[in-house]
């Protein structure tokens, strides 16, 4: 009994240390991991996060979309048109995964007031975009190199205004994250630019048929008027089948 109460503490506490070596190395390592994947990337200097940047991170968190800030894939970016907007990622540059999301405010007034509601009600969905046109959206926008395209402001004779059409792309690789806005490129005259976001535009439909994801999407909305972009609604109608009378 003696030696046996000797010898096991003795083991006992070489057990401890070693699992205490072994754990407490990997609990640290763990931890280092974590922090850096945590925290924000380095925000490119050519971005434009003046006006649309707090905007759209709000709409993000409302859709329910990540935080590309704190990204922790190899390259994610999203591109917002008006009231849609286009996710892809991916960690190895081969496999892509990807959402089309649909997002509207309902256009409300104060009934003492007649104002414009304070908090409208935000209506949004997503749907999975298929690893086929996940990885297509991806090479239009590579092919075109609009990665590597300055935000409008900084593009020769790109006219800006207060209405039409804003176009942004987030764009996040490695610990780098940059936010660009391209202001109506219809309305831009002999811009090199402008002409490459409306072929993308144009394309971009094509691939994903973002008309008949917007069309599905109001057709899942209580009746009422809606916002399109920042100056304009729709109130979409909807149908009812009329039971036919039996005489």
């Amino acid at each position: 009994m003696y030696f046996a109460t000797y010898r096991n503490p003795v083991r006992m506490q070489h057990i401890t240390s070693h699992l205490l070596m072994k754990y407490g190395f990997f609990f640290i390592w763990a931890m280092a991991v974590t922090t850096v994947t945590a925290q924000p990337k380095r925000l490119d200097p050519q971005s434009d996060t003046a006006f649309w940047y707090s905007l759209k991170a709000k709409d993000a968190a409302r859709i329910g979309l990540a935080d590309l800030m704190t990204s922790t894939d190899s390259l994610h970016f999203r591109y917002w048109m008006e009231n849609q907007a286009i996710d892809i990622w991916t960690n190895d540059l081969v496999h892509f995964d990807g959402i089309i999301s649909n997002h509207t405010e309902k256009v409300e007034s104060n009934s003492n007031t007649g104002l414009p509601a304070r908090s409208p009600k935000f209506y949004s969905n997503k749907a999975r975009l298929s690893g086929a046109e996940a990885r297509n959206v991806f090479d239009l926008f590579e092919r075109a190199q609009v990665f590597q395209l300055p935000t409008d402001k900084e593009i020769k004779n790109w006219q800006r205004g207060f209405d039409g059409a804003e176009y942004l792309l987030e764009y996040t690789k490695g610990s780098t994250y940059s936010f660009k806005a391209y202001w109506t490129p219809s309305a831009q005259q002999n811009v090199p630019e402008a002409d490459t976001m409306l072929a993308l535009n144009k394309r971009l439909g094509q691939i994903i048929n973002l008309g008949a994801s917007w069309k599905s999407f109001l057709a899942t909305l209580p009746r009422g008027c809606y916002r399109v972009g920042e100056m304009t609604m729709v109130c979409p109608i909807i149908k009812t089948r009329r039971k036919k009378s039996h005489e």
